[in-house]
């Protein structure tokens, strides 16, 4: 999802009025899901009602409608955002100007120990798909700005927070794996979106130890989502303690 979203407006239009549109469908008649899981194909069998031989069949056409509705609203509207040359200008000189072979430093947001990405549970943050991953096994409740930055999200589910910094770098704060799934239980957002924070703002508690206890892994992970920006983005992070304030990455212009 972020890997898409964070960069791509137009297909997650297209994605939430298909689901909006299957959702309303689903819900006229009373479909009912027996089990709980990750949304996908896997989940399907938890809507077999055995009092009722509709549900599943409803379920199955409801998830095809919102495959063909998502399709046709972002054929409708494009796949790619607009970049004009007059946007480009605008973006370009609204950047900090940068010198060729700077580095950029990335902070800890959080106290806790070095994980290697590659040992990550999901895929998806395993192989740094989204960009250049940074991993923390947190020992401590607060998340806190790794840079001086704007807020350009905060989740609704309060699992993930998007920064960009001064000099540009555009950097998602993960707080656990599926955790999405808690529906903001367990997260307390400290900021808002749009807001301005500097390096060392609290931007969330989180409660690691009831996290735990619910079976999630409460790993914070620090992902570069503007990597392709860049020359390259490399880690700093040692397996050692890491402190608040600690550098744990670095962007290369």
């Amino acid at each position: 999802m972020y890997g898409v979203t964070l960069k791509l407006k137009k297909p997650f239009i297209g994605a939430m009025t298909g689901g909006a549109i299957a959702g309303a469908v689903l819900n006229i008649f009373s479909v009912k899901s027996f089990s709980m899981g990750v949304p996908g194909l896997i989940v399907l069998p938890g809507y077999v009602d055995p009092n009722n031989g509709m549900n599943f069949p409803i379920t199955i056409m409801g998830s095809i409608l919102a495959i063909v509705v998502a399709f046709s609203v972002t054929w409708i509207i494009g796949f790619e955002d607009e970049t004009t040359d007059e946007v480009e200008k605008v973006d370009s000189s609204a950047n900090v100007e940068k010198t060729s072979g700077e580095q950029i430093k990335i902070a800890s947001p959080v106290n806790g120990q070095f994980v290697a990405v590659e040992n990550l549970s999901d895929e998806t943050f395993a192989q740094q798909i989204m960009g250049q991953t940074t991993a923390i096994q947190p020992s401590s409740n607060e998340i806190v700005a790794p840079f001086d930055a704007e807020v350009t999200l905060v989740a609704e589910t309060n699992h993930a927070i998007g920064l960009r910094s001064s000099e540009g770098i555009e950097l998602l704060i993960h707080l656990g794996i599926d955790t999405v799934e808690l529906k903001g239980e367990g997260f307390k957002p400290q900021v808002k979106q749009g807001d301005q924070v500097t390096q060392g703002d609290l931007l969330m508690e989180m409660d690691v130890e009831p996290i735990k206890e619910a079976g999630y892994d409460p790993v914070v992970l620090s992902i570069v989502t503007s990597t392709a920006d860049y020359l390259d983005v490399i880690s700093t992070a040692t397996e050692e303690d890491i402190v608040v304030g600690d550098n744990i990455a670095a962007a290369i212009n």
